[in-house]
C-alpha cells in the first residue's frame, strides 16, 4: 500500500533520475517514471469522473511511456473524482508491474516536482521534497546536445538560473523538515554519507542497496539519455563536462551568472567579472539554436516518441 511520496526535484540533467534510481532500490519503495501528467490530473477541471481521467491519461505521451494499461475500473471512487488516490493506485500498478509490489513509498523524480511543491504539499501533506542542485555548466553540457530545452550556452544559464531558483524558494517557504537538498557533486563522490542523511530525512532505516543505483530502468524514450542509470555513481561525471564546450562558452556561462555560481558554491573558472559574449556573439549563438530547434530537434524527437 501506498503510504507516502518522496518528490525529487531540480533542473533537469541535475541527477534527479540517478537520485531517483538509488532511492528506488531501498526495501520500502519503488521510484515510478517522470509523470508530467499528475499535474494536469490535480488540476484540470474538466476531469469529472474515473472514465475523463482514464482519457485524460491515454492522451498523455507521458503516461504512455509508463506502457501500462489503464481502464476506468482500475481507478478509485464511484462518485466524486479521487484524484491524489488516482495517482497513489497508478504507482501501486506501476510497482506490481516492475515486482514491487506492496511498497510503501512512492519516489517520484520527475524534474518539474520543484515548481508545484506547494500543489504538491497541498495535496500529499505526508511528503517529502528533496531538491538536487548541480554545477550550472555541468548541466548546459548535459542538456544542450539534446533535443529538448536550450541548446546554446546563453539559454542554457537561463535554463539552469530558472529552473534551480524555484527549488531554493522552495526551500525558503518550506524549511529543512521538509524539503533537503542535495547536491549531485557529493551524490557522486560520498554517496553513502549523503544517503545516510537522505534516509534520515525520509524517515527510513539506510540500507546499502541504495548506493547501486539500480531502483529504476529508464523507459525506451529516455533510455539514452540516462545511460549511467542503473550503475553506482561515478566520480569522475563532475568535471567530464569542462571537454564538453570551449573555453569560450565558459566564460560566456560564467559572465550572465553573476554571483549565483558563488552562492551555491561552485568555483569560478574566470576572475568576476568574466567577459561576456558580444553582439555578434549573441546573433551567432541564438541564430545556431533556432536553426536547430526548428529542424534538427524536432526530428529527433519525432522519432524517439514513435519508436
Amino acid at each position: 500500500m501506498i503510504e507516502k511520496a518522496v518528490f525529487i526535484g531540480g533542473c533537469a540533467r541535475a541527477g534527479t533520475t540517478l537520485l531517483g534510481a538509488m532511492l528506488g532500490a531501498h526495501s520500502t519503495a519503488v521510484c515510478v517514471p517522470e509523470s508530467q501528467f499528475k499535474i494536469g490530473l490535480l488540476r484540470d477541471k474538466h476531469l469529472t469522473d474515473r472514465e475523463s481521467a482514464v482519457r485524460f491519461l491515454k492522451s498523455h505521451w507521458r503516461f504512455r511511456l509508463w506502457n501500462m494499461p489503464i481502464e476506468a475500473s482500475d481507478l478509485p471512487g464511484n462518485g466524486e473524482l479521487e484524484r491524489t488516490n488516482i495517482i497513489r493506485r497508478l504507482c501501486r500498478m506501476y510497482g506490481a508491474q516492475q515486482g514491487r509490489a506492496g511498497r510503501a513509498i512512492w519516489v517520484d523524480h520527475t524534474p518539474h516536482n520543484i515548481r508545484h511543491c506547494k500543489l504538491l504539499n497541498d495535496r500529499f501533506p505526508d511528503s517529502k521534497f528533496i531538491h538536487i542542485i548541480r554545477d550550472g555548466r555541468a548541466v548546459a553540457a548535459s542538456v544542450m546536445p539534446l533535443d529538448w530545452g536550450p541548446n546554446n550556452i546563453i539559454e542554457a544559464v537561463h535554463f539552469w538560473i530558472e529552473q534551480t531558483a524555484y527549488g531554493l524558494a522552495a526551500e525558503c517557504s518550506f524549511g529543512p523538515e521538509r524539503i533537503h537538498r542535495v547536491h549531485y557533486e557529493q551524490l557522486v563522490t560520498e554517496p553513502e554519507r549523503v544517503m545516510r542523511e537522505v534516509s534520515k530525512f525520509i524517515g527510513w532505516e539506510y540500507e546499502p542497496a541504495l548506493l547501486e543505483g539500480n531502483g529504476f530502468t529508464p523507459p525506451g524514450y529516455t533510455a539514452h539519455q540516462h545511460q549511467l542509470v542503473g550503475k553506482r555513481p561515478d566520480p569522475s561525471r563532475i568535471h567530464a563536462w569542462k571537454k564538453k564546450f570551449s573555453k569560450r562558452d565558459h566564460e560566456i556561462f560564467e559572465s550572465l551568472t553573476e554571483d549565483f555560481l558563488d552562492y551555491l558554491g561552485y568555483e569560478r573558472m574566470f576572475e568576476f567579472p568574466a567577459r561576456t559574449a558580444s553582439t555578434w556573439e549573441k546573433l551567432c549563438i541564438h541564430g545556431a539554436g533556432a536553426f536547430r530547434k526548428q529542424f534538427t530537434n524536432r526530428l529527433r524527437s519525432w522519432v524517439r516518441r514513435h519508436r
